[in-house]
């Protein structure tokens, strides 16, 4: 079910909100949520009724956020991974039911864990945050260099002898497995993932500011800054992993992929309906992930959504379908909770 929120708080009447503009939702919320930035995009019927930057790109300047600025998507950034796959098993190139045994040398139990397991967040590998932070100063099996790599959280993933759990037993949010599915991206394109999304997604849709990072190109000046309680985030050793995350864009650029998607530009509709099927496990339950979206009802409407919190950023982004509503919520600091945002945004729309 989506979550209903009121907001602002409750000294406000639900039908005060209702009649509150985006733009005061939006005010009021960034009031309560003191010293970050804001930019938000609401598409409804194709159209940007909304698209608006709110507080600051960093505490220490006071540019205001606009549709240039350039935000880290954190898992928002699993839908793109997701819609790299789909693209690639309408040409051919892999399947869904693929075993990832495929593609990368894991131990017998890999045998049983399929490119779908991993899109559904039912494949059970291990953690590779827990993993690294286990591994404390040893971090020879991630990698050469500071800094681990995709393909070195993969070599290290397939060094496990056992999974979590086995594969389709039940619904586990992995980000291991959309580092694994960007790595698949690569092995089966011949590309690096961030080149194929480059080559493949952003350059054909005019995307001129979005990029996966991967720590080889030098921080853009027009990024915005990430928070934690008020100060700028430090870098982490993980930065430079993608699949899981490392999307950063700009809301005039995730106006033309959301445009993509209503359109079917790089998938066709019958393959973007998996993306927003959910995933079953080997007992026949429903999970509420489809392939880079999680899927739920409400009053008979069809939602799907994703949110990303990493670096000081934290991302939200929702659909409902049947409406042709889109919200896009991207902050620059920790705490916020981009989500509640979003729903108030949506329920102002119902009135």
């Amino acid at each position: 079910m989506r979550r209903r929120v009121l907001w602002p708080p409750p000294a406000r009447s639900p039908w005060q909100i209702a009649r509150m503009s985006i733009d005061s939702l939006c005010k009021h919320w960034l009031a309560d949520h003191d010293g970050g930035g804001l930019a938000v995009l609401v598409i409804r019927d194709g159209k940007a009724i909304h698209k608006k930057g709110y507080g600051r790109t960093s505490v220490e300047d006071g540019r205001i956020p606009d549709g240039e600025t350039i935000f880290d998507l954190a898992s928002l950034s699993k839908h793109f991974t997701a819609t790299a796959i789909m693209m690639l098993a309408e040409r051919g190139k892999l399947g869904y039911d693929d075993p990832l045994t495929t593609y990368f040398p894991f131990p017998a139990y890999a045998q049983k864990i399929t490119v779908r397991h991993l899109l559904h967040h039912t494949a059970g590998l291990q953690d590779y945050f827990a993993l690294y932070e286990a591994d404390g100063d040893d971090t020879s099996r991630w990698g050469e260099g500071e800094r681990p790599t995709s393909a070195g959280v993969v070599a290290a993933l397939a060094q496990e002898p056992r999974p979590a759990f086995a594969a389709g037993k039940k619904f586990d949010y992995s980000n291991s497995g959309y580092v694994v599915l960007a790595e698949i991206v690569g092995k089966v394109s011949g590309k690096p993932f961030p080149s194929f999304m480059r080559d493949e997604v952003f350059t054909p849709l005019g995307m001129t500011r979005t990029r996966v990072n991967d720590g080889s190109a030098a921080p853009d000046p027009n990024r915005a800054v990430g928070h934690e309680e008020g100060e700028p985030f430090e870098v982490t050793p993980l930065d430079d992993v993608y699949g899981d995350g490392a999307v950063q864009t700009t809301l005039d650029d995730l106006e033309r992929w959301n445009a993509a998607i209503d359109a079917n530009t790089l998938v066709s509709a019958a393959t973007q309906e998996l993306a927003w099927t959910r995933g079953t496990l080997g007992d026949g339950e429903q999970t509420s992930y489809g392939f880079g979206w999680f899927v739920s009802d409400d009053d008979d409407a069809r939602w799907v959504n994703h949110e990303g919190s990493y670096g000081g950023f934290t991302t939200y982004y929702c659909k409902e379908i049947d409406r042709a509503l889109s919200v896009i919520v991207l902050s620059n600091f920790a705490e916020a909770e981009p989500d509640e945002l979003a729903d108030a945004i949506s329920e102002s729309l119902d009135a």
